[in-house]
């Protein structure tokens, strides 16, 4: 998937975030594009905000608990585990 950058530097998922705060489908991917850069806190953010809005979203817990897993907060991460079932 290519991505666009408009003249003004905005993405076209910045542009439909924008249109659609709570497009859940886009924060999980931009979250999962955090966690594979390592960048956990913004990663844990976009997962957050999607379980703020849509808490039965089991697919958000499970990404939540891979990213503390992976920050070695191993409770925490079991417990996003289990809320993901």
């Amino acid at each position: 998937m290519q991505t666009i950058v408009d003249q003004s530097g905005e993405t076209d998922l910045q542009k439909t975030e924008k249109l659609k705060a709570d497009f859940t489908e886009a924060r999980n991917y931009k979250g999962l594009c955090y966690f594979k850069l390592k960048n956990y806190q913004r990663a844990l953010s976009e997962f957050d905000h999607i379980i703020t809005l849509h808490p039965e979203n089991d697919v958000a817990f499970y990404n939540l608990g891979i990213v503390k897993y992976e920050s070695k907060e191993y409770e925490e991460a079991l417990k996003d585990f289990l809320k993901s079932r």
